[in-house]
């Protein structure tokens, strides 16, 4: 029910509500006596995140009776930022009236149209209205290409909808994309320490059922992924990740063996087949990379051993690493050899660059004794 309040009221209710929040609102009753704006917006967001505040229904009162009052003084993007906030707190249905009560408003400025768009869409997948999404997110998109130097926030939330759309239809490697690049945009902490297990859960197993995602050190250098060691029922989704970044088929075997039951009761549940042909080809990728760059003849016998297939079936796993850019070479079905010529670059974790350290002194070692030789074949050269 809503309750109708002056600003001061509504400061008074918030006080007496939330008594251990009283020096937060006691700032804001001070900037919004002195009529300044842009500190008093940075004190409401802090304000809002609390965790006693932040998701509650009651955010639609103290929006209505303090913020709305003053809102054409702040800075749009970032009242479209709050206007997240709020609709966290009184639901999709009500936020998506709320936000689209906006919408005149938002023209007049090209960044909070696009930051408006951006999470009018969010909500619109919340509410599976998709058709409506595709084509706000559209509106957001072209708005974004026609401006230069877009607020960073803005950006975060074009791909956080985009993400959150690409999710709702099952477009396992458009999520997972979208996922990586609001990321980019956001610093961790930025996050709310209880989503992000939840959320970094979800976009690795979008990572790992996606057909043509290979690059997982990418996704475990991300900060968020850290957050699955810290809740017991996500850590079979790191041990998965780690058995493909390093190829390694014992691992995967393993982890497979050891967290069954919780695969089963995830997204990756009869995608066996699927995550079985990846590490098949990560081992085959890593095989490569372990090898020197002048020594890339892999035999297929090699290739069999390490990465656990019939020889008969060799060929066409090198022919489907090839296809998705793994690697390129050519392969020699006479002699049963495979010369590659380039692999996809791998992330440099500690165990990497120490082979690359190793490699480094080898071609240290090989100039050096070269150096030699010519210094002893100088005076010969000279004389003759």
């Amino acid at each position: 029910m809503e309750v109708e309040r002056s600003a001061v009221q509504q400061l008074e209710h918030e006080k007496n509500t939330y008594p251990d929040l009283g020096e937060l609102v006691d700032q804001m009753l001070s900037l919004f006596d002195k009529k300044l704006y842009h500190q008093l917006t940075d004190v409401v967001f802090e304000y809002v995140d609390k965790p006693q505040v932040a998701g509650k229904p009651a955010l639609g009162d103290f929006f209505r009776n303090f913020v709305r009052p003053i809102e054409k003084k702040l800075n749009q993007v970032r009242l479209v930022a709050l206007l997240r906030r709020v609709c966290d707190g009184i639901g999709s249905t009500a936020g998506l009236a709320l936000l689209k009560s906006y919408s005149e408003q938002m023209k007049k400025e090209k960044e909070a149209n696009i930051m408006w768009a951006a999470v009018t869409a969010e909500y619109e997948v919340k509410e599976k209205q998709l058709t409506e999404a595709v084509e706000t997110l559209e509106l957001a998109e072209k708005l974004i290409a026609g401006e230069m130097g877009v607020d960073v926030s803005v950006n975060a939330a074009f791909h956080r909808a985009s993400a959150a759309l690409h999710q709702a239809r099952g477009e396992h490697e458009d999520y997972y994309k979208h996922s990586l690049l609001f990321l980019a945009y956001t610093p961790s902490d930025a996050i709310p320490p209880a989503d992000r297990p939840k959320l970094a859960h979800e976009i690795a197993l979008a990572a790992m059922v996606a057909p043509n995602v290979y690059n997982f050190g990418e996704l475990l250098q991300q900060p968020l992924i850290r957050s699955l060691e810290s809740d017991a029922s996500f850590t079979w989704v790191r041990a998965l990740l780690t058995a493909l970044h390093e190829g390694s088929i014992d691992m995967y075997d393993q982890a497979a063996l050891t967290h069954r039951a919780s695969i089963d009761g995830s997204a990756l549940r009869g995608q066996d087949t699927v995550l079985k042909q990846k590490v098949t080809l990560l081992a085959l990728l890593e095989l490569a990379f372990r090898k020197p760059k002048k020594q890339r003849t892999l035999e297929f016998n090699e290739i069999a051993t390490h990465c656990r297939l019939p020889v008969d079936q060799v060929e066409y796993a090198v022919m489907k690493a090839m296809s998705v850019q793994l690697l390129k070479g050519q392969i020699d079905q006479v002699d049963q050899i495979v010369r590659v010529t380039w692999i996809r670059p791998r992330i440099l974790d500690k165990e990497r660059l120490e082979l690359m350290k190793e490699r480094v002194e080898q071609w240290a070692g090989a100039a050096k004794t070269l150096l030699l030789s010519l210094e002893e074949l100088t005076p010969e050269l000279l004389v003759s």
